[in-house]
């Protein structure tokens, strides 16, 4: 059963593959090192992780490390990487249920760093990390990479952005081609089967 404990944690990004798994010699993922645990809330000893490559200077992310989802140990020793499962990077790594059993998903998409959002899908796998869904917005709608749960009837809850027009005077617009909001909505939606 997939399920989240919540460690304090160091990261140090892998920048190649460093061939240190002998059935996987391409991955490199992180090395982290677990300062401290909070007993009350650890269950099966997992920690899901999406681990990001450092934003430059001028806020481009470096691509050379093995950004993803990766589900590592109390200890820090690699369980599974998401390393090609999901777009890179990943976001809102966690473990559900769905129809009845244990699956893991993520955000895969574009994230935009200057405005906090991303645009994209979630991703769900089964216990054997095989692709079972996708969700995506209904109406043509942007789904974020913030929020999203799987309810207890299988549907799925997401964060839209709806672009709304605003007078934004009162807010600093300067001209009036300045008139656009994203406002954030949620949503809620049926995950597609893969294969569908």
């Amino acid at each position: 059963m997939f399920t989240n404990i919540i460690l304090i944690a160091s990261l140090t990004l892998g920048v190649l593959a460093d061939g240190q798994y002998k059935s996987r010699p391409d991955l490199s993922p992180p090395k982290i090192k677990v300062n401290q645990q909070i007993p009350h809330l650890i269950s099966n000893d997992l920690l899901f992780l999406t681990p990001r490559a450092r934003l430059s200077e001028s806020g481009v992310q470096f691509h050379e490390a093995q950004s993803g989802a990766y589900i590592f140990t109390a200890q820090g020793e690699l369980v599974w990487s998401g390393y090609t499962y999901f777009g890179t990077p990943a976001f809102n790594f966690q473990a559900a249920r769905y129809k009845n059993h244990d699956v893991i998903y993520a955000f895969q998409g574009a994230f935009n760093p200057d405005y906090g959002h991303g645009h994209g899908w979630v991703r769900i796998l089964n216990n054997r990390y095989e692709l079972v869904a996708e969700v995506r917005g209904g109406n043509s709608k942007l789904t974020d990479l913030h929020e999203f749960q799987i309810t207890k009837n299988g549907t799925a809850l997401i964060e839209i952005y709806q672009p709304t027009k605003r007078n934004l005077k009162k807010s600093g617009a300067t001209n009036s081609k300045q008139r656009w909001v994203v406002d954030a909505r949620f949503q809620g939606t049926l995950p597609v089967p893969f294969g569908r």
